[in-house]
């Protein structure tokens, strides 16, 4: 049976904001986040399972939400989005733009992601590894070197200003 309109929309207002950010942080702009949430949403629709709780509801709506960006990716018709448009979008949806976020924008996506569902959505390395397909060793690897990118970035070039007055 597949899923009726009301329940799409009671699971888009539940789960809508955090599908939406993780689209974001994989996709790098507005257009391409909000096309993933719909097909997500589609798929949803479409879907004849059951979900055994909220959270596998969650997991679930998340795991396809990360494929349809991918999916995105793949299309040869896909433009690249500079990192000044990025910036532009995020202050379009209100999202904070510091040094931090937008370090972690620059991340590779695969490090951009699990940082996101990390540490903004609260995911276990486990969790994580469900969704992005990899392994829990990958996902904890990727986060390693996602914070260390992110050291080398924020930290070093403090010193080396401070190094030089």
């Amino acid at each position: 049976m597949k899923h009726e309109e009301r329940e799409v929309r009671q699971t888009y207002n539940d789960y809508g904001d955090d599908l939406y950010r993780l689209c974001y942080f994989y996709t790098g702009n507005v257009h391409d986040a909000m096309d993933a949430v719909q097909n997500t949403l589609v798929h949803l629709m479409e879907y004849t399972g059951t979900f055994e709780s909220e959270s596998h509801k969650k997991s679930w709506l998340l795991k396809v939400g990360v494929n349809e960006c991918r999916q995105l990716h793949r299309q040869w018709w896909r433009r690249k989005v500079t990192a000044d448009e990025s910036l532009i979008d995020m202050e379009r949806v209100g999202v904070r733009t510091s040094d931090v976020w937008e370090s972690v924008m620059s991340l590779p996506t695969k490090y951009r992601t699990a940082i996101y569902l990390y540490y903004y959505v609260g995911y276990s390395t486990e969790e994580i590894a469900k969704i992005m397909e990899k392994q829990s060793s990958t996902v904890r690897s990727l986060l390693l070197r996602a914070r260390k990118k992110l050291k080398e970035e924020l930290v070093e070039p403090q010193a080396d200003s401070s190094s030089r007055i």
